[in-house]
């Protein structure tokens, strides 16, 4: 007894392992319970090879070519839409019992009343071609009971309510199954060569296309070979694959009447060929009747189709239309090398971290932005005119190769991005051909022809100086035989005049100065050397600039350090940039000046204020010997008369505006350094005196004398015994406030 209680033991431990085992291997509550719901357990999409449709109105059997392609093979071999058997499919494989009418033990189902002794349709799920149905549906008649439909899956005795839309997804026919394009869909990533062949027109010859994808570009192989335009050609070969056909659009199912429409001998064949997969259209136009349509075949299909007019037309291009107009397309940001050969000698620029250097047995630093803007010039340079597709001789263009100059760009490995051969330039224009293509192009001249063609040169670091504003001490300009010298005062935190007179330096003249310093850059480089001083102008300069740098910190307060910077302007020169010859010394160079520099070294370094009131209360005109004055309330903001009355509205607007400019008033430019000769100038009996009254100053007395021949008039001011030349409007605008004042005219004797 012992021992069978023992062994009934063990079975039970035994039975409960084999129950655990079983149960680890089952899928969860949830997956098992949809996983008895689904009408079809086990179906997989991707598995089905063939479908197949049976209903009163025929057999419809559709079979699978690749992972991507479905066709129709009954009851006509044609594609089908891929994408809409697939949906089909998805639907079979996602649907769910929503009800279920089992059999009695011993008494079959009774399918009548379903609609199943005579299905609307039987759906045959196929995963091998030609096999045994792995799934077979039979469709009924509604369920009555919400949207559902009954439905009979072979092998099981039991009746299904499923959703109606399943059951309507197998409500296909041939013309709403069947694919509804020319041609299947090619991505720009698989399509490789683009083909189209046209007929005759006229007395004309047969015109042939080819487009062919190499590496990552595409080409044009005939009639012409050239770079071709790489969004031309995918957009044509979409046009093919994006074109939409209607159900009334498929005219024949007869292969044999494809000549009834003239496709025997096609107006256009257009060939697109993939990775894996080829195909061809061909199109027709109509002898007569409707000229907005055309017809098509699709080779391998037995279907002509209608297509409009237009579709054909933009198919039959014109070989220029395919052609790449960008002259050269590359990466700018992968270029680390440019190569450029030509007449005026070899040259190699080397970009090294976020710098151009020129790189061979002379290295330089070469100027960034002019590296940058030929970089920039090449990738937007489009194609003016195809000049020769293919000529026997080349030199009439310059690009004999003794003539030509070679730009090739590289990346950080060597390997050429984009290489061009530049000849010759006129009209405007420079004709160029790219490296592996025989096709002569022009396209439009610019500075980067101008820089090419003149080599190491352009390309040169363009900076000669670079050195702060705030470490200049002495600034001294030689012009001619005049020479101005100019000094920092720390203490007054100004600069002076000191040459030819003392007085007070033009901060505005000395800080446009000491900016194109900081840092200077010439317009161009004219040469690395200068062979000959007197055709530039450089023995004899027209302008000597001398600027004294002081070190930060100075070597010593008694003697502090110096740095002199000496900058030689010569004669003027137009190419390669307008402006004057100029050299630095110790900087071999030879340079172009921007104009802008050159004017202001022409700038006189003596002050132009002619006086500075910004805190000014009172003003007094007086002329002819009569006086009248003015005084500003600062309780109301305004000009008042000397006892303090209000002005009229006109009087105190001009008083208003003199005053503003009064308070900073600046002259147009200096007649001399001194009043040596007041009836010259009129000061011996001015035109206007103007008294300034500030709150801590009185008296500042601003005389206006003889008008100028340019429509000012001669000024001096307080603080200095510089004659200034005031504006015509400042002097306008002064003299209208006067008038106002009811100073009279009297006489002029500085107009005399």
């Amino acid at each position: 007894m012992k021992h069978k209680s023992t062994l009934l033991l063990l079975i039970a431990v035994v039975v409960a392992g084999l129950v655990a085992h079983s149960l680890s291997k089952r899928p969860t509550s949830v997956e098992a319970l949809r996983e008895r719901r689904k009408l079809l357990p086990g179906f997989q999409t991707s598995a089905v090879r063939e479908l197949v449709i049976e209903s009163p109105g025929g057999r419809i059997v559709c079979r699978r070519r690749s992972s991507r392609e479905w066709r129709i093979v009954e009851p006509l071999d044609v594609r089908a839409d891929g994408r809409q058997v697939e949906a089909l499919l998805d639907k079979l494989g996602a649907a769910e019992k929503a009800s279920a009418a089992y059999p009695e033990p011993g008494r079959p189902l009774d399918r009548t009343g379903y609609g199943l002794d005579t299905p609307a349709r039987t759906v045959a799920v196929r995963i091998a071609e030609n096999g045994p149905p792995a799934w077979t549906l039979h469709v009924g008649k509604p369920a009555g009971v919400g949207e559902t439909t009954f439905v009979a899956v072979a092998g099981e005795d039991a009746v299904f309510a499923v959703a109606k839309e399943v059951a309507d997804a197998t409500d296909v026919t041939v013309p709403g199954l069947r694919s509804k394009v020319l041609a299947p869909r090619l991505s720009a990533f698989d399509l490789r060569s683009v083909s189209i062949s046209a007929a005759p027109r006229g007395d004309g010859p047969p015109v042939r296309i080819e487009c062919r994808k190499v590496e990552d570009r595409w080409e044009l192989v005939a009639p012409v070979r050239d770079l071709a335009d790489r969004a031309a050609v995918e957009a044509l070969a979409d046009r093919i694959c994006d074109h939409r056909l209607a159900d009334d659009d498929f005219l024949s199912d007869d292969p044999t009447r494809a000549t009834d429409y003239g496709l025997d001998e096609p107006a256009l064949t257009v060939t697109l060929t993939g990775r894996d997969a080829s195909y061809t259209v061909l199109f027709a136009r109509p002898s007569g009747g409707d000229a907005d349509e055309c017809y098509a075949l699709a080779q391998g299909e037995p279907s002509v189709v209608r297509v409009p007019a237009s579709l054909l037309d933009a198919l039959d291009k014109d070989p220029a239309g395919l052609r790449e107009r960008s002259l050269a397309e590359f990466p700018s940001d992968r270029v680390r090398q440019i190569v450029v050969s030509g007449p005026a000698g070899d040259l190699r620029l080397a970009k090294d971290a976020d710098a151009w250097r020129i790189a061979g047995e002379r290295p330089a630093d070469a100027d960034d932005e002019a590296v940058d803007a030929l970089l920039d010039e090449l990738k937007t340079l489009e194609v003016d005119e195809f000049a020769a597709d293919d000529p026997a001789d080349v030199s009439p263009y310059g690009l004999a190769e003794a003539d030509a100059v070679t730009v090739t760009l590289q990346d950080a490995g060597g390997a050429d991005l984009a290489a061009l051969s530049f000849g010759a330039a006129e009209d405007g224009r420079a004709y160029v051909r790219r490296h592996g293509y025989p096709a002569v192009l022009a396209v439009p001249g610019g500075d980067y022809y101008a820089a090419l063609t003149r080599g190491r040169p352009a390309f040169l670091d363009r900076l000669l100086l670079n050195e702060p504003r705030s470490a200049a001490r002495r600034i001294v300009l030689q012009r001619g035989t005049g020479r101005l010298e100019a000094v920092w005062r720390p203490d007054e935190a100004a600069w002076s005049l000191v040459r030819p007179v003392q007085g007070p330096a033009d901060r505005y003249a000395v800080q446009a100065i000491l900016g194109d310093l900081a840092p200077l850059k010439a317009a161009a480089v004219a040469a690395e050397e200068i062979d000959d001083p007197a055709a530039c102008g450089l023995d004899t300069p027209d302008i000597v600039l001398e600027v004294s740098y002081e070190d930060a910190p100075p070597a010593s307060e008694a003697s502090p350090a110096l740095r002199v910077h000496t900058l030689r302007v010569g004669a003027e020169t137009g190419e390669p940039a307008v402006g004057r010859f100029a050299r630095l010394d110790g900087d071999e160079r030879l340079v172009v000046l921007p104009p802008a520099v050159v004017d202001h070294l022409g700038a006189d370094l003596a002050s132009l204020d002619v006086c500075r009131a910004p805190d000014l209360t009172g003003l007094t005109f007086e002329r002819g010997g009569r006086a009248q004055s003015f005084a500003y309330d600062e309780a109301t903001e305004s000009w008042t008369d000397a006892e303090g009355a209000a002005l009229d509205a006109a009087l105190a607007d001009a008083v208003r505006q003199a005053a503003a400019r009064l308070r900073d008033l600046r002259a147009a430019s200096l007649a001399d350094y001194a009043d040596r000769a007041p009836d010259l100038y009129g000061f011996d009996a001015p035109f206007l005196t103007i008294t300034l009254r500030e709150s801590r100053t009185e008296g500042k007395r601003i005389l206006i004398g003889r008008e100028t021949p340019g429509g000012g008039r001669y000024v001096k001011g307080p603080a200095t015994r510089y004659v200034h030349v005031l504006s015509g409007d400042d002097a306008a605008a002064l003299a209208a406030a006067a008038a106002l004042a009811a100073v009279p005219d009297g006489t002029d004797p500085g107009d005399r």
